[in-house]
């Protein structure tokens, strides 16, 4: 009798701890990867998906100093429930360990093949990496301008990453805004300027109304935001 109480207690015992264990410790066995914890799921907030002027855009047309006119065409647009994993050093023991999510992920692409140009505009809720189990987040902008040739060989124009909601993410990164800038005789308001990571003297501005308003391109040629189709 008394070892059936024994073993009536330690299976009671056991169903409570595993009761009590957050569900935060279970790894998701239908993660893609193999991790030590699952923080669940990010959603965008639903004004966060409008944050960017590319909704409907067909085509941006960019004219050069001659009126020599290009057009990215929106080859895609993708919204994904992503997949992401993250390795972070446990502070108390030292360990490495493996995090997993998922999050909302809204992706345009624009091309154009003659001057190989491509635009990536993404919007994505991302995480605190500091302390990933607290799952401070805010939902970004990142814009990607590539154009790749010959001579020069591939090269990034630049990389803009912007906060479009700050939501519980702890740390504020400030972005400097140009009261009006003009570029080949058109006046653009609260401007931000992006300076190519590879060097070489690439940049593009960016302002919320038009997106990219102006660039200087991988073979030093200057084109400026006209319109959208």
């Amino acid at each position: 009798m008394i070892r059936c109480h024994k073993l009536i207690f330690a299976i009671i015992l056991g169903c409570f701890l595993l009761s009590c264990r957050n569900d935060e410790e279970v790894a998701d066995p239908d993660f893609p990867i193999a991790c030590d914890y699952s923080l669940g799921y990010f959603e965008l907030l639903p004004e966060s998906y409008t944050a960017t002027p590319y909704d409907g855009v067909n085509q941006i047309i960019f004219q050069d100093s001659m009126g020599n006119e290009i057009a990215l065409n929106d080859s895609v647009e993708i919204v994904m429930h992503q997949p992401v994993s993250y390795s972070h050093t446990d502070s108390t023991d030292y360990t490495r360990k493996k995090y997993c999510w998922y999050q909302d992920r809204k992706t345009f692409l624009f091309t154009n093949d003659s001057l190989k140009l491509t635009l990536r505009v993404s919007i994505f809720p991302t995480l605190y990496l500091d302390s990933p189990m607290e799952k401070l987040i805010k939902d970004i902008l990142s814009i990607n301008l590539k154009q790749e040739g010959g001579n020069p060989i591939s090269s990034t124009i630049g990389n803009f990453v912007k906060t479009i909601n700050q939501r519980t993410y702890p740390t504020l990164i400030p972005t400097l805004e140009l009261d009006s800038i003009t570029c080949l005789d058109k006046v653009f308001y609260n401007a931000q300027y992006v300076i190519s990571p590879s060097g070489g003297g690439f940049y593009f501005y960016y302002n919320s109304t038009y997106g990219v308003i102006a660039f200087k391109d991988a073979y030093g040629k200057k084109w400026r935001f006209e319109r959208f189709e």
